[in-house]
């Protein structure tokens, strides 16, 4: 099962970085971006996540690695659209009284297909980003006071949808900030699905070949 996730996952970076080509009268662009990812789950499941319904306990935010490559294909002087590749770390800690401490980790390959709107060129270039971003585990663990527990109900996919605004400059550098909220419930306890969901703030920065 592992091998053909893999297999699966080589295909869908393969085919998204093939996929522009077919357009050979559309002008190319491509890049690279890093950043921090602020991230946090949510849902009518999460205060009773993993074990109990604690009142004292909360999830609170953590910070995690992003990022990866585009490609953008432009389909007028001011739209395009863009796939990306993107390594992004998730997750979330709880902190309990007195020592209770979980904390959960997850790694996807992320593939944003997103419409990108574009302001008039200038010093420097505004734009806008939607779309939706289908997220394959690479990774998942849960910790309870520092230490990894068997848990194996993190759910191979997970679906979101991006919002984020950036700009870049003449000399091809970007900044960009951008939130994905969660779609589909992402863990599952007895393979009934929680009501539970991802949620990210990214701030990265990169350079347009």
């Amino acid at each position: 099962m592992r091998k053909k996730r893999w297999i699966a996952v080589a295909g869908a970076v393969v085919g998204l970085w093939l996929l522009p080509s077919v357009s050979l009268a559309a002008e190319l662009k491509g890049g690279l971006k890093i950043g921090l990812n602020l991230t946090d789950i949510h849902g009518a499941d999460v205060r009773a996540f993993p074990e109990y319904d604690d009142p004292d306990t909360s999830w609170f935010m953590k910070f995690g690695f992003c990022g990866g490559g585009f490609i953008a294909v432009d389909l007028s002087k001011t739209v395009a659209l863009q796939a990306e590749a993107l390594i992004t770390m998730k997750g979330s800690a709880q902190t309990g009284y007195p020592l209770d401490l979980w904390s959960l980790r997850t790694t996807y390959l992320e593939i944003p297909l997103l419409l990108k709107l574009t302001g008039r060129a200038g010093k420097s270039q505004a734009y806008f980003l939607t779309g939706p971003a289908l997220g394959l585990k690479l990774s998942g663990v849960m910790k309870q006071n520092g230490e990894p527990m068997t848990f194996s109900g993190i759910k191979s996919t997970d679906m979101g949808f991006v919002f984020g605004f950036g700009g870049v400059t003449r000399s091809k550098i970007m900044g960009e900030l951008r939130y994905t909220m969660g779609l589909s419930k992402f863990i599952e306890r007895d393979s009934v699905p929680l009501a539970i969901k991802n949620t990210a703030i990214s701030l990265m920065v990169g350079y347009m070949f």
